[in-house]
């Protein structure tokens, strides 16, 4: 077994917590009763995110001399991951709907959410040497943006665009990588 195979199983075991976190309430965010389509949507993005980060963990088969600080740097995105994907689906009993939950929790669910793409531009740059300001960087840019726009407001308008346009910067950032197992941004 390689280091990288070694240092996987971890990343793998921490992505699967995350996941089993929000599959196991998916059921709920989509209950006709309770369901709010731009939780919803979140949810999915959530869902999306994991298989991001999962398959561009290929990219560090290449790096060659690992430590304890560059395996923690990996682990960052998979750990923000996790917290952002609890904030977002671990309903209270006490809440009815997953609108008043989503206003509830919104602030931290979109501070956690934007460190994400942070994380990756601080990884990539200290693995990798990737520069921050590089067109590849644009998606990362636009889900901090969206993230902070979110963080600031409470309109159920302004929320319904923001989660749009993240699926659509997601959706057009993924289509860079899709089939390119473990590709960064250059």
């Amino acid at each position: 077994m390689t280091l990288f195979e070694y240092l996987s199983v971890a990343t793998s075991i921490v992505l699967s917590l995350s996941v089993a976190q929000v599959l196991g309430n998916i059921r709920a965010v989509f209950d006709s009763g309770t369901r709010y389509w731009v939780h919803a949507l979140w949810t999915v993005l959530v869902l999306i995110l994991h298989l991001i980060v999962w398959w561009a963990f290929w990219a560090y088969r290449e790096v060659e001399s690992w430590n304890i600080a560059t395996f923690a740097l990996v682990l960052l995105n998979p750990g923000i991951l996790f917290v952002a994907s609890n904030t977002l689906v671990n309903r209270e009993p006490n809440v009815e709907s997953w609108t008043e939950h989503f206003f509830a929790i919104r602030r931290p669910f979109l501070a956690t959410f934007g460190l994400i793409p942070l994380g990756t531009l601080l990884r990539d740059g200290i693995l990798f040497g990737t520069p921050v300001l590089i067109p590849g960087h644009l998606p990362e840019a636009l889900v901090v943006t969206i993230c902070a726009l979110g963080w600031s407001s409470e309109s159920r308008r302004v929320h319904a665009f923001l989660a749009l346009a993240c699926l659509v910067v997601t959706l057009t950032g993924m289509a860079y990588v899709w089939f390119q197992p473990g590709s960064v941004a250059s």
